[in-house]
């Protein structure tokens, strides 16, 4: 007869009633029916009042007894009072079959969550483990994974990462559960599999402590990559190039989580090492202010000019042009213009009014007596990414001002204000 642990359902208990601490929307289970989440879902009813439940059962269809399954955790559900809700999703033969099944089912789960609500997912210890070695394998890192994040509107917790199998277990004879068993988790095909049935128990036969000390290395790395995180965070925008760490890896992931603290994320190390290898044998082509590298990445784009990154974000369409009146303050987007009449004469009519556009063609600019090309300013003095969307102040046809640069002599008392919200000004830059 196994042994039941006396302690094992009140660990379960509390560590549930610790991660729900504060929650106020309703609690989803992902609910597959085996040992750790029939555990979860019980656990959560001794915690949570049966209206704010919801068992979720995603149904892969990739066994004989998908259905049988289904209709199991219909009924334990039932039994325990909990609202009920499956899910289908039929997956491709070909590829990465563990992949492609949690996409699917974080975007059913992702489809079910409102603001406030939260999906409590049965990973536990031993996961932890698994997660960490197939990582460290694939070469992805040693951490596994987080006990929280975000997810569409509402937030994954995982609060079973401190317990157990064994203590799972415990818990689910103590409760008189009856679970079901996916064959898959016995074959050792897949690649987590692999690891559950081969892999780890020859380890724990050598080294019977190894789940301890891998959940702990992979916790420190976590640790770490968060304090990187925050650390990148705070790293000023434009990044001085010459500052980072001389380590490849370091200031590729230093790099990568600075775009993610400025707008994009997940940007590939394979996308981006190559490209920060390249300006560091490279680095002098970008001291003079002429030459400018550029890496194109989803959402945005990065660029390497006088020593110092900058992020841009994916352009919004912009109008060619904008009305505006005296007085008036106009959010483009990218930034605000404020436009200040001074002794300027009110408009005649629909030819004499302000606006603002964004190509200037061959214009020049009567500035303290010289005519002077706006091209050439806006060289002199903005991004080289930027001039194209450089906001450009023109009274009908004439243009009156470059704003933040240069007004034309015939509008002196004109006062134009220009606050990008991204740095778009050479000047101060190095």
């Amino acid at each position: 007869m196994e042994c039941i642990e006396p302690d094992a359902p009140d660990r379960v208990i509390d560590a549930v009633r610790l991660a729900l601490r504060g929650v106020s929307g309703r609690v989803l289970i992902g609910y597959s029916g085996g040992v750790d989440s029939s555990v979860l879902l019980w656990a959560v009813t001794q915690v949570v009042p049966l209206g704010r439940l919801l068992a979720v059962h995603i149904n892969h269809n990739a066994q004989a007894a998908s259905g049988d399954w289904e209709h199991h955790c219909r009924d334990t559900s039932a039994a325990m009072g909990v609202p009920f809700v499956a899910m289908s999703v039929v997956l491709p033969k070909a590829g990465n079959f563990e992949a492609v099944a949690r996409r699917a089912r974080l975007e059913c789960f992702a489809g079910l969550l409102a603001t406030g609500d939260v999906l409590l997912l049965a990973h536990h210890r031993r996961d932890q483990t698994e997660t960490a070695l197939l990582r460290l394998i694939q070469g992805r890192g040693v951490y596994g994974m987080p006990s929280s994040r975000r997810l569409a509107a509402g937030q994954i917790l995982r609060p079973l990462l401190e317990i157990s199998r064994e203590e799972l277990e415990s818990c689910c004879r103590a409760a008189g559960l009856r679970p079901v068993e996916d064959p898959s988790n016995l074959t050792g095909v897949l690649d987590r599999s692999w690891i559950r049935q081969t892999l780890l128990p020859q380890m724990r036969l050598r080294w019977p402590l190894v789940e301890d000390h891998v959940v702990r290395v992979a916790r420190a790395a976590q640790q770490a990559e968060s304090a990187g995180r925050w650390l990148a965070s705070h790293l000023p925008h434009p990044l001085l190039f010459d500052r980072l760490p001389e380590d490849r890896l370091v200031w590729t992931d230093t790099v990568r989580w600075w775009l993610e603290s400025r707008g994009l994320p997940g940007v590939p190390r394979t996308t981006l090492q190559p490209w920060l290898v390249g300006l560091r044998m490279d680095g002098a082509e970008h001291v003079d202010g002429v030459n400018t590298s550029t890496l194109s990445v989803t959402g945005g784009s990065l660029h390497a000019y006088r020593q110092r990154l900058f992020v841009q974000l994916t352009p919004q369409q912009l109008p060619e042009v904008w009305s505006v009146q005296a007085g008036e303050s106009i959010d483009l987007g990218h930034g605000v213009l404020r436009l200040e009449r001074g002794d300027v004469p009110a408009s005649d009519g629909p030819g004499d009014q302000w606006q603002i556009r964004f190509r200037c063609g061959n214009d020049v600019l009567k500035v303290a007596g010289r005519r002077r090309r706006v091209s050439t300013l806006l060289q002199a003095a903005v991004l080289p990414w930027e001039r194209s969307r450089y906001p450009l102040l023109y009274r009908g046809e004439e243009l009156a001002a470059i704003p933040g640069l240069a007004t034309s002599d015939t509008f002196g008392e004109l006062l134009v204000q220009w606050q990008p919200r991204v740095p778009m000004f050479i000047r101060g830059v190095g």
